[in-house]
């Protein structure tokens, strides 16, 4: 499978370049970069569809003698090559024009579920995490916490915040 490291990473300092100019022309620019580094994620989903095959047909050849571990890095790569696929379509559908969904998108290769929260600060409008609440008591005791995916509106958490600490 060829290495293909380099080349995204001499394209990520570029996107930044064009992105502090905050132009129309610097927008096409990232788009353009965007969709030839999507290019290039599905070279590497390809080389990576073909070491998963060669990898499984050999473990299937062993038979029951095959490692957990060898199991586990199979598993593995076929997640993180799920992962990348969608990274893939979804730059594909900026380069397109349209705005892939933030809810079911990509927002962090390394954390499958963190989501899009808005916060309505002007430098930062959207932060990338989850949504917790906490529940303390006038002493600072925690009483109780919840830690949520996505961003679900604060009205809708207090009601069941409330019953569980009543529980």
């Amino acid at each position: 499978m060829r290495d293909r490291r380099r080349c995204l990473a001499a394209r990520g300092p570029a996107i930044g370049n064009w992105l502090r100019r905050r132009t129309e022309e610097a927008k096409d620019e990232v788009l353009a970069i965007t969709c030839k580094m999507a290019e290039i994620a599905g070279a590497v989903l390809a080389g990576a569809a073909r070491v998963a095959q060669s990898s499984a047909r050999s473990l299937r050849r062993r038979g029951k003698a095959v490692p957990a571990r060898a199991k586990a890095t199979l598993q593995e790569l076929a997640d993180v090559a799920a992962m990348l696929a969608k990274v893939a379509e979804q730059a594909g559908q900026r380069g397109a024009g349209a705005m892939p969904g933030g809810a079911e998108g990509v927002v962090s290769f390394h954390d499958n579920d963190a989501r899009p929260i808005r916060k309505g600060r002007i430098g930062k409008p959207a932060e990338f995490a989850y949504k917790a609440q906490f529940v303390d008591n006038a002493d600072g005791v925690v009483l109780d916490y919840e830690v949520y995916k996505g961003d679900p509106s604060d009205a809708s958490l207090l009601v069941p915040g409330m019953k569980r600490i009543v529980a």
